[in-house]
């Protein structure tokens, strides 16, 4: 082989190499992969009450703001239990103003009966001094002894009246009536329900999969339509694990859409899972096994969307390739 053709096969030899190497260097620093697809927060809207459905001013594929309507319960018997659940509150005040009064009065009588008993005592010590100096008869004595005694008894009616319309008032801890605590917990429930009987949206967003219609029973838990919040994205990038050495969150990201050819959106690491994709899936791989074979693993890296040039409606699920920026890390070129 002539000496120019070695210089060309040396030349392309140390080309090739540099490019290989050159590659390698700006793959380290800036990682790429295009196993990497849009997602947001999506929320499936279910009712916390059984009731029928009056109306649902929304439909697939329709972009509402937070709190916006989305269906509406019939509200009739909630609010009929709500106006039941106030007369019975009104009518347990009532009961305990009424026991009120009566312990006030089981309190004065109770004082009445302790004033009797000390007149029945004194009358009575009166009588035995001077039945012992002749001045009063043994019938006196013993009519005064009598009345002390029913004195006494009186008393001890009185103290007994008086702790039960005393334990009428208290639950033992808490100077509210227990008739009225369970009379306001009613209330609270019935205007807790009826409060629900008008589901809202619980961010701006889009609506998918409305699966209830006016006339239709729902049943509370059950969900009725699914809303994709439209406020916030992220990808769901997922990195071979030789990628991560100088990931960290915080760093920033270039975003190329397949839905969008030529543009270019920006994005910033958030999180980097703890585990790969496969490890907490419904049949993980069995490494254990004698015919196990190596294969690399990939990391899902959670990048939130900070920037959308021309606002671009983003689309769950959609594909994405991204690159990370990595040349701020700490001791690296």
């Amino acid at each position: 082989m002539k000496p120019w053709k070695w210089l060309v096969l040396i030349a392309a030899t140390a080309a090739g190499l540099g490019a290989v190497a050159l590659y390698s260097h700006y793959e380290t620093l800036y990682p790429s992969t295009d196993n990497a697809y849009v997602d947001a927060t999506a929320i499936r809207i279910s009712t916390q009450i059984d009731g029928p459905v009056e109306a649902v001013p929304v439909r697939s594929q329709q972009a509402v703001k937070r709190g916006d309507v989305l269906l509406h319960i019939d509200p009739t018997p909630h609010r009929a239990a709500a106006r039941q659940a106030e007369a019975e509150l009104a009518l347990a005040r009532r009961q305990v103003a009424e026991n009120r009064a009566e312990l006030a009065s089981a309190e004065a009588d109770l004082e009445d009966a302790r004033v009797h008993l000390d007149n029945a005592r004194d009358q009575l010590a009166r009588l035995r001094t001077l039945k012992r100096q002749s001045y009063s008869s043994a019938q006196q004595t013993e009519d005064a002894q009598a009345t002390f005694e029913r004195a006494r008894a009186t008393l001890r009616v009185r103290e007994a009246q008086r702790e039960k319309a005393r334990a009428r008032l208290t639950n033992g801890e808490s100077p509210d009536d227990l008739l009225v605590l369970a009379a306001q917990a009613h209330l609270d429930q019935a205007r807790w329900s009826l409060a629900r009987t008008q589901v809202s949206a619980p961010c701006d967003g889009t609506l998918e999969s409305v699966a209830v219609h006016a006339g239709e029973t729902v049943k509370a838990h059950q969900p009725a339509m699914v809303l994709v919040c439209t406020d916030r994205f992220w990808i769901e990038a997922n990195f071979k694990e030789t990628q991560l050495a100088r990931i960290r969150p915080g760093q920033p990201v270039d975003i190329a859409l397949d839905m969008y050819p030529g543009e270019s959106f920006a994005g910033v690491v958030e999180s980097i899972s703890p585990a790969s994709g496969t490890a907490f899936s419904l049949l993980p791989p069995e490494n254990a096994t004698g015919n196990w074979v190596k294969t690399t693993q990939r990391i899902p890296v959670k990048i939130r969307v900070t920037e959308n040039p021309g606002r671009h409606p983003l689309r769950v699920g959609a594909s994405s390739a991204v690159s990370i920026d990595t040349r701020g890390v700490s001791g690296d070129s």
